[in-house]
């Protein structure tokens, strides 16, 4: 089983929507996903509650005592794929997601604020990877408008820090949300819309970076 920790110490960076969006994507293709909302908010479990769309992934909620009972639990029904949408905050919990994780997205919305958290959640992981073992670590930008500056500013500066960032984006559509609302993801709600195919695009990507490392 791989696990997929979505990672970052700031609210509102689109975590959930990537990460629910990934899950349902994966589950839609005929993989056993679990997913662990950890976040104390709870919004992935109770946007799974909302209706049909989230059907084919299994979720959980998880405390820092009971996360890796869960993730064991999960690995031992068999799950392709498991992903932990963990606390927009530092928490012990991001450290035992991280120390649990094949793989670690960091979503950064282009923002300068949003850069410096995403580059100081960077460090934290570096820092405990090293006491570990090694993690495919990926920046993901999410709500992003490529034609604006800021957001290829953004890009950039993470290229020339030598940071590894996903080739695909989640752009700025209100389909995200108006699928949110329907209890659904874009992959069920508008299945040739630019949300799915952004979708598509990046879960393959993961899919090689996966399957390479």
């Amino acid at each position: 089983m791989e696990v997929i920790s979505l990672v970052t110490m700031k609210g509102g960076s689109g975590k959930t929507t990537l990460a629910t969006c990934l899950g349902v994507y994966w589950g839609k293709q005929g993989k056993k996903v679990g997913y662990i909302d950890a976040d104390p908010s709870q919004t992935a479990w109770r946007l799974s509650q909302l209706g049909h769309g989230f059907h084919q992934v299994e979720f959980e909620t998880a405390r820092q005592d009971t996360l890796e009972t869960k993730i064991k639990a999960y690995r031992d029904k068999g799950k392709d794929r498991l992903l932990i949408d963990t606390p927009g905050f530092e928490s012990p919990l991001i450290e035992a997601a991280i120390k649990n994780s094949d793989c670690i997205l960091i979503p950064i919305r282009p923002s300068p604020i949003d850069f410096q958290v995403a580059i100081d959640t960077y460090n934290l992981i570096n820092e405990l990877v090293k006491a570990h073992s090694r993690k495919l670590v990926r920046f993901v930008l999410t709500q992003a408008n490529m034609k604006s500056l800021i957001a290829r500013q953004i890009k950039q500066d993470i290229q020339v820090r030598n940071f590894m960032i996903c080739n695909q984006h989640f752009s700025a559509r209100v389909a995200y949300a108006e699928a949110i609302l329907s209890g659904s993801t874009p992959s069920y709600l508008q299945p040739r819309g630019i949300a799915a195919e952004e979708i598509s695009c990046l879960a393959t990507e993961i899919d090689g970076l996966l399957n390479d490392f």
